[in-house]
């Protein structure tokens, strides 16, 4: 007597297609709370344009909660890895310049995710920015350190950590004042230009003493 074939083990998903899952829900979730807010952001709806099931939601995010503080994290890293970008791909020599690209990197960011960054800011902190700012600032703030002692070895860490804390503060300053009371000021080329002297005036004598 025959025995009928064994069925194969069913293969679990992989686990680059389980962050691709994730990755899509969380661009699904970000579109679905800029165009409808919070209130209107429900799983059936986040799922249906992510073109998930929704089960498939709740397998990663228990809650909706849980899934907005995921796409927080989700957009913060997208502004981080944009800057890193820029400064992994400087060229020798053109420091400084790489900066003002990489400042530049991280207010174009800013400035796609400015709806769905006052909706996160009012549900998550009663309408205030400064911490998601200020997250943004210390990621990029420990960056720039890091790069800063990597361009200058003979310098004194504790002085590039002091220079880069100071213009980063500087940054955080323009970028809070804006993101209360104008946002369309990130379009301002002057805003631009303004940051980037900042950038110079901090940076700048580090290199010429």
């Amino acid at each position: 007597m025959s025995r009928a074939p064994r069925r194969a083990k069913r293969k679990e998903p992989s686990q680059e297609r389980a962050q691709e899952t994730v990755r899509i829900i969380l661009l699904g979730a970000s579109e679905v709370l800029e165009a409808r807010g919070l209130k209107g952001a429900t799983m059936a709806r986040i799922a249906e344009r992510a073109g998930v099931s929704v089960g498939s939601v709740y397998q990663y995010f228990s809650t909706k909660s849980e899934l907005l503080d995921a796409v927080v994290a989700f957009r913060l890293d997208a502004i981080e890895h944009a800057m890193i970008g820029v400064i992994t791909a400087a060229e020798d020599g053109h420091f400084l310049d790489t900066l003002d690209d990489a400042i530049a990197a991280v207010v174009a960011h800013l400035i796609e995710d400015i709806a769905l960054l006052h909706i996160i800011a009012a549900e998550l902190y009663g309408g205030d920015a400064m911490p998601l700012i200020d997250n943004i600032g210390s990621r990029v703030r420990t960056h720039l350190t890091q790069v800063l002692s990597r361009e200058l070895p003979d310098h004194d860490p504790e002085e590039l950590g002091r220079c880069a804390r100071v213009l980063i503060g500087a940054h955080i300053g323009i970028l809070l004042t804006v993101f209360r009371d104008d946002p369309s000021l990130l379009l301002d080329p002057s805003l631009h230009r303004e940051m980037a002297t900042l950038t110079r005036r901090y940076v700048s004598p580090l290199f010429d003493p």
